[in-house]
């Protein structure tokens, strides 16, 4: 009961977070289902171009797994125990991107594969590597949305929560305009980010004695015996 409170606090609490991510989600939902893939990729790559290529070449960038192991790392110095709290969120999420990408959805291929094999040629950005394997789900958008919705819900002003979330999409949509996945794909990752953070941070219960940073926490350990 306890559990399920902390859930509807949760939610309760960042819906300024949530409610445009819900918003996200069902409006590629739309556009997954009314449209193929395909397609779908053409209309969005026909905007490919100018100043744009640098925002999200930026952006991108943002999304890599290793901001979150950083982000672990520095919450130390601060928080240990929103450093575990992130730390199980990033393990998990791995866990199942990884369990989609190399077992269940092994022959989803990247837009760069696809468009080759239909001999179709893509708007690309000049010197950037193009993968074509492991395309579903978004390993950047999933990173994204799971560490901004980690800190968005440790932050009391809306209006910051907000901003997180159209980072978030921001973060995601490079990831089709760069031609490295399919709006499917973006689709699964922010899904599998924001679910995991919501569920773990309602049903983790790390304890309260961690709330300190980690050096701190270890001199108390040390003077006290145990804690």
């Amino acid at each position: 009961m306890q559990n399920k409170n902390m859930l509807k606090k949760y939610v309760k609490d960042n819906v300024w977070f949530l409610l445009p991510w819900l918003l996200f989600v069902i409006t590629c939902s739309y556009f997954c289902i009314a449209y193929n893939k395909v397609d779908l990729h053409l209309l969005s790559n026909q905007f490919v171009g100018g100043w744009s290529d640098t925002l999200f070449l930026i952006l991108t960038s943002t999304g890599d797994g290793l901001i979150i192991i950083f982000a672990i790392l520095v919450l130390l110095f601060f928080n240990t125990r929103m450093a575990i709290q992130l730390a199980i969120i990033f393990v998990i999420s791995t866990i199942i991107a990884h369990l989609f990408k190399d077992v269940l959805m092994v022959h989803m291929y990247r837009p760069y594969y696809v468009f080759n094999h239909l001999h179709i040629k893509l708007k690309l950005i000049s010197g950037m590597y193009m993968n074509e394997v492991s395309s579903f789900p978004s390993g950047h958008s999933m990173t994204a949305f799971s560490l901004l919705a980690f800190f968005a819900f440790y932050i009391r002003q809306n209006y910051i929560k907000f901003i997180f979330c159209i980072t978030a999409i921001l973060i995601a949509y490079s990831r089709v305009y760069l031609s490295q996945h399919f709006l499917m794909d973006i689709l699964a990752g922010a899904l599998i980010g924001v679910v995991t953070v919501v569920l773990v941070m309602a049903y983790s219960n790390i304890s309260m004695k961690y709330n300190m940073p980690l050096r701190s926490y270890l001199k108390l350990k040390k003077e006290t015996g145990a804690i």
